[in-house]
């Protein structure tokens, strides 16, 4: 619904950034609707919150990039590491979109909302770059909210699955860098 009402970029391309309009709709999903994927009503900072203690989580210079969204959140689909990849870049692009609006407000969000030159957009209206918001996004949800309990766990849909697949993903995808 939110893609619907408020866009979805030129051609469903990449140049416009997935983190913000796939980040928008799990807000508005969290928000609005039924419990769903990725987090189904546990709290997504939580969620986010296990996958950063675990050195589990796609850096945000990534997700901005145009060059390589489509690979997180557009992956083959063709194992269950490709489902792991686009399941953690929901579940991040919702937590992080989360924390901007909570912490910044939904007018500044706004600013930076399916626009090209994401990087950019985010420096010029948060006045830091990505890399400065993503340490102090990490550093509120571990301060703020605590460990994921079983369950919890067992409430997100594929867990599990999710959480043994992680291991198997090529560790470079979880450090700063192409």
């Amino acid at each position: 619904m939110t893609h619907t009402l408020l866009g979805y970029g030129d051609d469903f391309d990449a140049n416009r950034g997935y983190l913000t309009q796939e980040g928008f709709g799990v807000f508005m999903e969290n928000k609005y609707g039924k419990p769903n994927s990725p987090n189904y009503s546990v709290p997504i900072h939580k969620v986010m919150r296990y996958l950063s203690n675990s050195g589990f989580y796609i850096p945000l210079s990534k997700l901005v990039d145009p060059q390589s969204t489509g690979l997180y959140f557009r992956p083959l689909m063709r194992n269950q590491e490709d489902y792991t990849i686009q399941w953690l870049s929901y579940l991040e692009a919702g937590s992080f979109v989360t924390y901007l609006i909570e912490q910044y407000g939904l007018d500044k969000f706004e600013k930076i909302y399916n626009k090209k030159n994401m990087e950019k957009l985010i420096e010029e209206n948060y006045k830091k770059n990505i890399e400065e918001l993503e340490k102090d996004w990490v550093s509120h949800i571990t301060k703020n909210y605590t460990e994921l309990t079983t369950e919890e766990k067992i409430k997100i849909k594929g867990f599990f699955t999710v959480e043994s697949s992680l291991h198997k993903i090529d560790p470079s995808t979880f450090k700063k860098g192409n």
